[in-house]
């Protein structure tokens, strides 16, 4: 008998496969510095994992399970009803090892029910200088285990449990809208359509092919965050198979997961802080692709014509209203139907309602904007499109090589392209073909939730790839919109569906239909956690319908909601609007003058904001880390950041607090300890680490300070020229566009009490002395104070250009501290006290110089 206890260094031949290979392979390069470690305890089938002497996984005795489950799962728009029946369960109960690695799972009788195995990556270091490190545990079924379980008509399933550790929380998951803490639930992850509102339940609801419920999703992952621990860790099921996690919900002591097939891996990933485990995770999974900068401009939908967009267009540029894109959906044609304004699902122009397609996208880009339409992958009965589909063969069959067919979004009967042939590639091809034909250089990839569980595709059974479809899917677009961008520029389009890898392929992900209401079932409170969970799954660039899109039992969109979703959209890396279910009665920004308004001040602000989100999505291409962050990514400490739902961080720095109830005229704020926050719009700096409340109301005072926004001490924010209108690169007649402009012309800097080397917060503005010294460069006058209208107020000489000019100025009245530097200076600011507020600052603009805010000096 093995050793009841036995401990496996990093070292040991663990690798997958190794059953097979010589046990004197020496290990994979840099496996002895790892403070991996594995304890198995043989004699009752339990696994033990610890990373620098801290504990990970705890796979409990027994934890290992081969099961059956039933094969039945109801089918109907997009939504799925598995019944999750076990027929049986074998569990472990014994470890056998194995020469060369890894063990033989043992379970009732002595019967051998499967193998467990333990590796390492071997393309990167097994434990970096960030503290970063990553296993998988693989378990295969014995072949003689799953064939039963398929002899019966069953599903053969990988259970596994593990003790579930207080404290521990389970964040992540993709796009879910109940939560971004899943601890006390049941989670199943299969891509399915959201459902029109949903029960705030882990159970379906009797309606369950209309209404979703806790965890019904469009874009699942399989994988979480826990950020309370020691070592953060995440764990990721790699496969696309369904998988169902229960977190601790049936027995508060244990968390499960159960993974349908007959093996399955489990990456465990190990991180020192939150930023360096997001890191491991995306270099895994994958990272974002880059972005041209007019994706981080504001898209605006116009819809019902050519006349009406162009029509729309000049109220936008009359209105002065910052834009970068056009989203006209309807190139095709629609109608208005029972649940509103609709596409024809067909992917040739409707000549009469756009008669000169190419002649508007000319128009528009004269205008500053670019052009986008609209795809999905349905092929719908008596168009032409499913004509020419069943002529090349290209819609997804069943078992008996039939096309399969069934009812659609708009009740018609419709089929799938089949992305893992040619055909349906092609076929894919020649529509976004006729899209670029038309002018449009950009698009929406709608869909992708419903391929049948009865399909025959290449990847395998429909059961099998069903996950997989999103993937395909977005490769396909991917691969087209490469070859349609301008020469130069990164292609953009943007989707809903997605699954793990989607981050990394799909350039925009924007958060589904909404309901236009305040509901926490599927309204704008939902965009959160959507925007936080796709984030921690490598989305950086995200959007979401502003102010929602159905209204299937809900009222239209209102002004209130419009305000509070504008609000939030300006605070999103992509800010698009869209005219939802019903057009005609939603809430717009041109509604009327004070909406108008109200938008413009947000878009401008999202355009001035460029800089930053362009620098956010640049780091995420090369960390992973997301522009939407979980507070608990930086402040793993603070209890408040650990169970944030309903605010999140833009980068490291910008607390975004949204108010998201009716009727509400401000919240609760709850400030990350271990800093001081300034207020985005102004005032004195606040020590974190408690709750602040906040003002916000919607129809009173600034725009800006409808959303509370705060920033943390030592944060500088980039900005644009106020003048930009649109970042589709110039020139553009009567328009300034962001690409005429230096990189930014103003610079906020949020000081704050801890700038003060930790004094206390200065009682009087008349403490807050600033000093400036020069950085070689700068013959004119370095800098200087300026008042809201740019004009000087005061002046500090500059010195040799070789040498340094230290001066110091004292704010004049009001609660910011506006500085000039000269074209070519550098500087480094001090409080009065001292303390280095930021090491250097530098214009870099030749012939023109640079505005920095300074913000948080006040009381």
């Amino acid at each position: 008998m093995p050793d009841p206890v036995r401990l496996l260094p990093l070292g040991a031949a663990l690798v997958l496969g190794a059953g097979c290979g010589d046990p004197e392979d020496p290990p994979a390069p840099g496996a002895a510095d790892t403070p991996f470690e594995v304890a198995a305890d043989e004699a009752r089938a339990k696994l033990t994992v610890t990373a620098g002497g801290a504990p990970l996984l705890e796979l409990l005795p027994g934890g290992i399970e081969a099961q059956a489950v039933s094969a039945e799962v109801e089918e109907a728009y997009g939504a799925f009803l598995f019944h999750d029946d076990v027929a049986w369960t074998l569990r472990a109960e014994a470890l056998e090892a194995r020469e060369g690695g890894g063990w033989d799972v043992v379970g009732p009788g002595g019967r051998r029910i499967g193998a467990l195995e333990v590796s390492f990556p071997t393309d990167r270091a097994l434990w970096d200088a960030e503290g970063r490190g990553e296993m998988s545990l693989r378990i295969a079924l014995d072949v003689s285990v799953a064939s039963e379980a398929e002899s019966q008509g069953r599903v053969p399933r990988v259970g596994l449990s593990f003790a579930c550790a207080e404290g521990d929380a389970f964040m992540g998951f993709g796009a879910q809208t109940a939560a971004t803490d899943h601890r006390g639930h049941r989670l199943p992850v299969w891509v399915s359509e959201q459902g029109i509102g949903k029960a705030e339940s882990d159970e379906p609801p009797d309606d369950w092919f209309l209404r979703g419920h806790h965890s019904t999703s469009y874009f699942p992952v399989p994988l979480f965050h826990d950020l309370g621990r020691e070592v953060p860790f995440a764990v990721l099921h790699d496969g696309t198979s369904r998988s169902v996690f229960d977190l601790c919900a049936a027995d508060p002591g244990v968390w499960t997961m159960a993974m349908e097939g007959a093996e399955a891996t489990v990456r465990l990933f190990a991180g020192g802080t939150g930023a360096a485990l997001q890191a491991q995770v995306t270099e895994r999974i994958g990272r974002p692709p880059p972005l041209p900068d007019w994706a981080f401009g504001v898209w605006i939908d116009a819809v019902g014509g050519q006349e009406r967009v162009q029509e729309k267009v000049e109220r936008l540029r009359a209105a002065d209203v910052p834009a970068s894109a056009i989203w006209t959906e309807d190139w095709v044609g629609g109608e208005e139907g029972a649940t509103g304004y609709h596409l024809r699902y067909d992917w040739y122009p409707d000549t009469a309602l756009y008669p000169d397609l190419p002649g508007l996208a000319e128009w528009l880009l004269g205008h500053g904007l670019r052009f986008q339409g609209y795809v999905n992958p349905f092929l719908t009965e008596g168009t032409r499109t499913a004509q020419d589909a069943a002529v090349a063969g290209a819609y997804v069959v069943g078992g008996d090589g039939e096309a399969l067919t069934f009812p659609g979004p708009l009740f018609d009967e419709v089929g799938l392209l089949d992305l893992w042939s040619d055909a349906g590639l092609g076929l894919l091809g020649e529509a976004v073909g006729r899209m670029a034909e038309q002018g449009f250089g950009s698009w929406m990839a709608d869909y992708a939730e419903w391929l049948p569980v009865g399909a025959a595709v290449e990847p395998g059974p429909g059961r099998y790839a069903h996950n997989a479809y999103p993937l395909a899917w977005q490769r396909a677009n991917r691969d087209l919109a490469v070859g349609i961008a301008p020469p130069g520029e990164p292609p953009v389009y943007f989707a809903r569906s997605g699954f793990t890898g989607s981050g990394a392929i799909a350039p925009v992900i924007w958060a589904g239909d909404q309901q236009t209401s305040f509901g926490t079932d599927d309204g704008l409170p939902t965009v959160v956690p959507i925007g936080v969970g796709l984030g921690l799954a490598g989305v950086a660039a995200f959007a979401h319908d502003v102010a929602g899109y159905s209204s299937f039992g809900v009222p239209p969109s209102t002004e209130e909601l419009f305000r509070r979703w504008t609000a939030l959209g300006a605070w999103t890396p992509v800010m698009r609007t869209h005219h939802g279910a019903y057009a005609d009665d939603n809430w717009s920004w041109d509604r009327d003058e004070a909406s108008t308004g109200f938008f413009r001040e947000f878009a401008h602000l999202h355009m001035r904001l460029l800089p930053l989100w362009r620098g956010l999505h640049l780091e995420a291409t090369r960390t992973g880390m997301p522009s939407w962050r979980h507070p608990a990514l930086h402040f793993p400490g603070d209890e408040g950041a650990r169970r944030a739902e309903d605010w999140f961080l833009v980068g490291e720095g910008i607390a975004v607090y949204p108010v998201l109830a009716e009727g509400a005229t401000g919240r609760t704020c709850a400030l990350p300890a271990g800093a001081s926050w300034v207020p985005w719009t102004g005032g004195g700096a606040r020590q974190g680490g408690g709750e602040v409340q906040a003002d916000a109301p919607a129809f009173e005072g600034d725009a800006a300070a409808s959303i509370p926004v705060w920033v943390r001490a030592g944060t500088w924010v980039p900005l644009l020229d106020e003048g930009v209108r649109t970042a589709v690169p110039g020139p553009v007649a009567g328009l300034l566009s962001s690409s005429e402009v230096p990189e930014f012309t103003e610079a906020l800097w949020f000081a704050g009490a801890e700038g003060r080397a930790g004094a206390a917060a200065p009682s009087t503005r008349e403490d807050w002395g600033i000093e400036l010294e020069q950085v070689a460069g700068g013959g004119a006058p370095l800098v200087g104070w300026v008042d809201a209208g740019g004009q000087a107020v005061g002046e500090c000489p500059g010195g040799e250009a070789s040498g340094s000019s230290p001066c110091t100025l004292s704010p004049g009245p009001g609660d910011d501290a506006r500085i000039w530097l000269s074209a070519g200076a550098g500087a480094s600011l001090h409080d009065s006290a001292g303390a280095l507020l930021e090491a250097r600052v530098e214009s870099g603009v030749a012939g023109e110089g640079r505005i920095v805010t300074v913000r948080g000096l006040g009381p």
